[in-house]
C-alpha cells in the first residue's frame, strides 16, 4: 500500500511539472519530461530578454525534490546554457540557474546568470534576479 501512495505522489508531481510555463517578463520554459526515478526533467526555455535583444532558446535541464509532507513545498533547480552573437558579431557564452519552490500552479525562484568574461569581471559579469512561473493551461 505504501508503495502504491508513493507512486501515486510521485505521477502527481510528474503531471504538476510538465507542460508549459510562463515569467513574467513572458519568458517560457517548456517540460517535456519528467524522470521520476533520478528526480530530474528536461525542455526547453526561450527567453522573452536578451542581451542582443532577440529571443533565445536553449535547452533546459533540472532536478526537483517531493514535498515531505501536505502543505509543504517541493523545491526546484533548473539551468540553461546560453551561446549567441551579440551585437558586433562575437560570439557569447553565458549561463543562468534557478532555485526555488513549485506548487502545480507556480514556480518561485531566484536566479543567477553569469556570463563568459576576464578574470577581472567576474563579479561585474554576475546578476541575481527573481521569476515567478505560471503554468499555462
Amino acid at each position: 500500500m505504501k508503495l502504491f501512495i508513493i507512486a501515486l505522489f510521485m505521477a502527481t508531481v510528474m503531471a504538476e511539472l510538465l507542460g508549459k510555463w510562463k515569467n513574467e517578463l513572458g519568458s517560457t520554459m517548456t517540460i517535456n519530461n519528467v524522470i521520476p526515478a533520478d528526480k530530474k526533467f528536461v525542455g526547453i526555455y526561450e527567453t522573452a530578454v536578451s542581451a542582443n535583444g532577440t529571443h533565445l532558446t536553449a535547452p533546459l535541464d533540472g532536478k526537483y525534490t517531493l514535498p515531505v509532507s501536505p502543505g509543504f513545498l517541493g523545491t526546484i533547480t533548473f539551468s540553461v546554457n546560453w551561446e549567441y552573437k551579440n551585437a558586433k558579431g562575437e560570439l557569447v557564452r553565458s549561463a543562468t540557474v534557478w532555485a526555488g519552490f513549485y506548487t502545480e500552479n507556480n514556480i518561485n525562484a531566484q536566479w543567477l546568470l553569469v556570463r563568459g568574461c576576464i578574470d577581472i569581471d567576474v563579479w561585474s559579469s554576475t546578476m541575481v534576479g527573481k521569476d515567478v512561473f505560471f503554468k499555462l493551461k
